[in-house]
């Protein structure tokens, strides 16, 4: 489910998923989190012609139980970054991604290149 809504230099996003994953192992079934969610909440703020700032905040349930990389249930993290839109339909995007649980990665930074069609 995907929610977005444009209010002058704003847009508002908000996103929910859910998967429910069927193991055919009984061990795997043992082992993982048969129901997955995915939420997230951000904005994008257009401080100028062509670039606009980014953020974001989510949280994940993790698939494996006993994950010794990405311990716990569940991972939430905050996003910040910026866009720059190079051509009408093309989109450059850099950010830093910061783990708000012990759940994600301590830190990640992220680029992007999106062309629309």
């Amino acid at each position: 489910l995907i929610l977005t809504h444009e209010a002058g230099p704003w847009v508002l996003m908000a996103n929910a998923a859910f998967t429910r994953l069927r193991y055919e192992r009984e061990e795997d079934e043992h082992a993982n989190h048969s129901h997955l969610r995915r939420y997230s909440a951000g904005a994008t703020y257009a401080v100028a012609e062509g670039w606009r700032l980014a953020g974001e905040l989510g949280y994940r349930t993790n698939a494996a139980k006993e994950d010794p990389f990405l311990p716990g249930r569940h991972g939430s993290y905050g996003m910040l970054g910026a866009i720059w839109s190079f051509a009408k339909d093309d989109d450059l995007a850099l950010g830093v991604r910061r783990a708000a649980s012990s759940g994600e990665h301590d830190w990640a930074f992220i680029a992007g290149v999106t062309f629309r069609w």
